[in-house]
């Protein structure tokens, strides 16, 4: 039996490779919902920066905000409307 380095009987099972693949799998799920908490830890941290220049900078993070949600209601209505049109046909 020998313990060291043999390139002709390699071993697949538990290669480092497998290790990547789950680690891949695993980043693949996780990672959108952690780069979104990451934007909104940041997010919040420039908008307290600009709250201490000056309390009138904070129209800048309000009207992204203000934006984004009314994005998000005018899309959430656009496929409302779809899903209704689709059901009445």
């Amino acid at each position: 039996m020998s313990y060291g380095y043999d390139p002709k009987n390699r071993v697949k099972e538990g290669s480092w490779q497998e290790t990547w693949i789950f680690v891949q799998a695993a980043l693949e799920v996780i990672g959108p919902l952690l780069a979104v908490f990451m934007a909104i830890i940041i997010a919040i941290v420039i908008s307290l920066g600009l709250l201490l220049i000056d309390i009138r900078l904070m129209v800048i993070p309000g009207s992204v905000v203000a934006a984004g949600l009314f994005w998000v209601w005018r899309r959430e209505k656009r496929q409302h409307a779809a899903d209704e049109a689709a059901l009445r046909d």
